[in-house]
């Protein structure tokens, strides 16, 4: 009886584990509303070490998170805290089991930018864990664009954004919280100026814009994108002093209001920067591998083709002032970037460029130049399919490169290319080869076959659906708990009654 006995109680004893789970699958469902976001967290947890009794985690939240419930299959949690952001938590007490399900439900504050009304822009943290499978389903009131700095499956449309990624995501939302005044084919604009302007631009860069797609073989599945219009005073405070127009969170663009008295410079800027959204669609840039001059390259080369199809006058790249007659006037354009710069780049054996920034003063002018120089002196000697190629492979796989010097790499190597246009180190062999490339007409691909972004399909998981699913393997484990307490207690009694027989038989025997 002892043996039995002493099994008995490790068994019991056995029941008292817990663990920190393997996450298996972390799915938030998100409601845009006005200055905040409503969350559901559904986490499915995996103990991967057989039974338990409960779990742990813990997991980093937005600043100024509310929680408004936790539970799970047992029912409300309330064995948790919030230190510095970041949540802690333990599932109810239950019988042993392998997985559980996790809700909660909080609301995030202090996630918008709303200073460029009706555009209001979401910038929604989302936690998760290494390898874990991480599932978005994002609602809002009319979505307009929207960018991720990881790699993911999405699935857009204008009141719901799917997406499927792995690990922690970050994502960009801008929504249209009411009708903008300004509404064209491709964009959709706010004039914040308080001043009238003439909407010329916006009607060439809607006729110019076909070749984006033409050119990069690529396309985000929205195609409006929202502009914010900006005085030069507000501009210059919010953003720099320096550019024309900038792209910012979620593919919302801004502008300085000087921009408008030009329509045709104006139009080439503004595609420019929506070259930007797609390069960001389709590399999901992020700070620590952000090709600066791969994105601002392709954004040149596109802005001079846009602006000599629209009517205007490019430039030369580093060599020789452009002259152009027009009637009785002769116009004269000074060359895009020094020549001496380039020679001195190649003289003294410099590579800046592979981490260069437009951020830079003294090296801004001279980035610009020599990025358009290298897609320039590309397309001329190979064309555009490597270009293409190299884009549509980069939106399909599904890890980021971690480095610029990484990325470079293997842009550089996809495009058969190294980063030195017109290297060499005698300067009338660098101006030959500028002459040549400045005299280069830049030619369209006659047709492009169109990869679209965004468009897969996402398979999301059901919170009641999972939350059946646990209680569906919990009463199976009760079962089979009970089942196995019963088989113990009944081989623990036999035996009792087998002792109490000899035992009544001894009795028995000793009376007579």
């Amino acid at each position: 009886m002892t043996s039995k006995i002493g099994l008995l109680a490790l068994f019991l004893l056995s029941l008292l584990f817990f663990a920190f789970p393997v996450q298996a699958i972390l799915q938030y469902t998100v409601q845009l509303d006005g200055l905040e976001a409503r969350v559901e967290l559904l986490m499915e947890l995996d103990s991967q070490s057989g039974p338990v009794n409960y779990f742990e985690s813990s997991m980093n939240l937005p600043p100024e998170t509310e929680i408004v419930a936790i539970s799970d299959s047992q029912g409300a949690i309330s064995g948790y805290s919030i230190n510095n952001d970041l949540l802690s938590f333990e599932t109810n007490f239950s019988v042993p089991k392998e997985k559980e399900a996790v809700l909660i439900q909080m609301t995030w504050n202090n996630i918008t930018d709303s200073n460029y009304y009706p555009f209001i822009v979401y910038k929604l943290p989302f936690s998760s864990f290494t390898d874990t499978n991480t599932l978005l389903q994002i609602s809002g009131k009319k979505i307009i664009s929207y960018a991720l700095t990881s790699k993911a499956n999405s699935k857009y449309s204008e009141q719901q954004i799917q997406i499927q990624g792995i690990g922690p995501q970050f994502a960009s939302i801008v929504v249209e919280d009411s009708e903008a005044e300004l509404n064209f084919i491709h964009y959709r604009a706010v004039n914040k100026t308080g001043n009238s302007i003439s909407t010329d631009l916006f009607q060439k860069a809607d006729t110019a814009y076909d070749l984006l797609p033409l050119i990069l073989g690529v396309q985000p599945e929205y195609s409006q994108f929202p502009v914010a219009i900006l005085t030069d005073i507000d501009y210059n405070r919010l953003v720099n002093s320096y550019s024309e127009a900038v792209q910012t969170h979620g593919g919302l663009i801004l502008m300085r209001e000087s921009t408008f008295t030009d329509s045709i410079n104006g139009a080439a800027t503004l595609l420019h920067e929506t070259t930007h959204i797609f390069n960001s669609a389709t590399f999901y840039w992020n700070n620590d591998n952000y090709t600066s001059w791969y994105d601002e390259g392709l954004a040149k080369i596109i802005e001079s083709i846009a602006r000599e199809k629209l009517g205007g006058t490019n430039g030369n790249l580093f060599y020789e002032v452009k002259q152009v007659q027009e009637g009785n006037l002769i116009y004269s354009y000074e060359p895009k970037g020094k020549l001496d710069e380039l020679y001195n780049y190649y003289q003294n054996n410099f590579n800046f460029m592979t981490t260069w920034t437009p951020e830079n003063d003294l090296t801004r002018d001279f980035g610009y130049a020599f990025a358009e120089l290298f897609f320039k002196r590309h397309v001329k000697n190979q064309g555009w399919s490597k270009l293409q190629a190299l884009h549509k492979k980069t939106a399909q796989t599904k890890v980021n490169a971690t480095t610029v010097e990484e990325l470079t790499q293997e842009e550089l190597q996809d495009l058969g290319e190294n980063l030195k246009p017109c290297y060499a180190l005698d300067l009338e062999v660098i101006k030959n080869c500028l002459q040549e490339i400045n005299q280069f007409a830049l030619p369209l691909p006659e047709k492009s076959t169109v990869l679209t972004l965004g468009s897969n399909e996402i398979q999301l998981v059901g919170n009641t659906q999972v939350l059946d699913q646990i209680q569906k393997e919990k009463r199976a484990q009760i079962e089979l708990q009970a089942n196995e307490f019963k088989q113990e207690t009944q081989t623990v009694m036999q035996q009792l009654l087998r002792d109490l027989k000899k035992s009544f038989k001894k009795i028995i025997s000793f009376g007579e």
